[in-house]
Formats: C-alpha cells, structure tokens, sequence
C-alpha cells in the first residue's frame, strides 16, 4: 500500500521537525524524555490551532487527526514521568 502525503505546506514545514523530536522521544530516558514530549507537545499545537483548518478537506482531517495523536501521547509521557518525579 502506497504512504499517503498531506501535501498541506504548514504541516510539510513542521512534519520533519515533528518526526525528529519522536524520534529522540524513542531514544531518550528520564528527565530528557519528558523534555522532547514537552517539546512535541508545543511543536503541533499550531497546527492543532491552524487558522486554514477546513472540516471538509480530507488532507485537514487527516493532519488534525496525526496532532491530536501525537499531542495525546505527549501528554501520556509527561503525565507518566512526570508522576515518577
């Protein structure tokens, strides 16, 4: 099955950004986690808040549906870590 691209220029110039802070999420351990998630967690909110946000577009639902997604699991990391403090 062929990837699908969002070809929305806003979450284009984000997406690498994004990608690499996952990334070191995966990698990190500790306190340095919860920073890169606190990092994630910034990094979509303004495509969360995307003033050219259209309900209808399948490529917006699509890139709301990846951010909220990835600020969930943000949240999961800090909330979990952050107990462990």
């Amino acid at each position: 099955m062929e990837e699908q691209k969002i070809s929305c220029s806003k979450f284009c110039q984000k997406e690498p950004t994004i990608k690499k802070i996952t990334e070191e999420i995966n990698q990190a351990q500790g306190q340095e986690k919860l920073k890169m998630a606190e990092k994630l967690s910034q990094e979509v909110e303004p495509l969360l808040a995307c003033e050219d946000y259209d309900p209808k577009s399948l490529e917006c639902q699509s890139c709301r549906l990846i951010c909220q997604t990835r600020k969930k699991t943000a949240k999961v990391i800090i909330k979990v870590l952050s107990s462990l403090s």
